[in-house]
């Protein structure tokens, strides 16, 4: 868990500035996905590894994240990454912007998709001056910044670097801030920082169950067969509030092992692998990590095959059809 729980966080970014900053985010509990190419990220094969691929920068770096491997080149790698892009929250690269445009993943692209994410790039020249096309490393800007010079004022007999790579830890810091300033800004924009944001919030979540409520009831009283995928907490939360029991979910399904064999607290539904739902065939399933519909959908546009739907229950009740949404 943790403050940044329910904020997903598309992460193109390779080596350490980037990472440095992302493993923070993660730390924080948001969901990171960690975008590699197939080669995978340069940082895997620096320093001792006690697996091929797994170097201690790398672990380092990358903790806290999940990982997927898209080939950003091709026009099926680009189409996944806006599809991963819909439902995100922010997404974060240190590239340089033109080599962005060149993959098509430029801010008016992504965010034509999704209009309200954040999209953060970490670079190492400003774009309106002489080193708009120059790479930067770390060295680089050490240089850039006299930090050299500042050590031989010091007493050191030359110039020389810090040892380490400061400058990208400073900038991975910054980004940070400035990712978890914009993710304010973007609520206070919605009216979440004030008390009016919030007035009417209770008529609006009891008119939510009575719908669900609703919903469910017809459809059970027709013989239809309903189960649940994800256990998540604010899933929880929602059957608890509306007293969703066994009595509506035969089961619900979870992708996370260690949940397998359990129930979810309050209502005790019985915790299945995903596989159960390929062997019930339920009618409808009702998505309880409502944020993360499409990529549900996705996963199991099959279940489309034997006729069935799926539910959304927040922020209204909506049956989504596979075979109408997804080719």
């Amino acid at each position: 868990m943790g403050p940044l729980a329910g904020v997903r966080i598309i992460d193109l970014t390779a080596v350490l500035m980037g990472p440095y900053a992302t493993q923070f985010l993660g730390d924080l509990g948001a969901d990171v996905i960690k975008v590699e190419p197939p080669k995978g990220d340069l940082v895997r094969s620096i320093g001792p590894a006690r697996h091929s691929g797994m170097g201690p920068i790398f672990l380092n770096a990358n903790r806290s994240k999940r990982s997927i491997v898209i080939n950003l080149k091709t026009p099926e790698g680009r189409e996944l990454l806006l599809d991963l892009c819909r439902d995100a929250d922010a997404l974060v690269y240190n590239v340089r912007p033109a080599a962005m445009a060149r993959l098509g993943l430029s801010y008016e692209e992504v965010s034509a998709v999704n209009p309200r994410i954040v999209y953060a790039g970490l670079y190492g020249y400003g774009q309106d001056g002489q080193y708009a096309r120059r790479a930067a490393y770390d060295d680089l800007i050490q240089g850039g910044a006299t930090l050299g010079h500042l050590f031989q004022l010091s007493g050191s007999p030359e110039p020389r670097y810090v040892p380490a790579a400061i400058a990208d830890r400073i900038v991975g810091l910054t980004a940070l801030s400035g990712i978890l300033a914009a993710l304010l800004e973007r609520e206070r924009k919605r009216g979440f920082d004030h008390i009016s944001g919030y007035e009417g919030f209770a008529a609006r979540a009891e008119r939510t169950k009575r719908d669900l409520l609703s919903f469910l009831i017809s459809v059970k009283n027709e013989g239809a067969r309903i189960c649940g995928y994800g256990a998540p907490g604010k899933g929880n939360t929602l059957l608890n509030y509306c007293g969703i029991g066994t009595d509506f979910l035969d089961f619900t399904v979870d992708r996370n092992p260690y949940k397998h064999g359990r129930y979810t607290p309050g209502m005790h539904i019985p915790i299945l692998p995903v596989e159960a739902l390929d062997e019930a065939r339920p009618d409808y399933i009702l998505i309880l990590p409502w944020n993360l519909k499409d990529e549900i959908v996705r996963q199991m546009r099959h279940a489309g095959g034997w006729g069935a739907k799926f539910i959304v229950p927040i922020p209204s009740v909506t049956v989504i059809d596979p075979r109408e949404r997804l080719p």
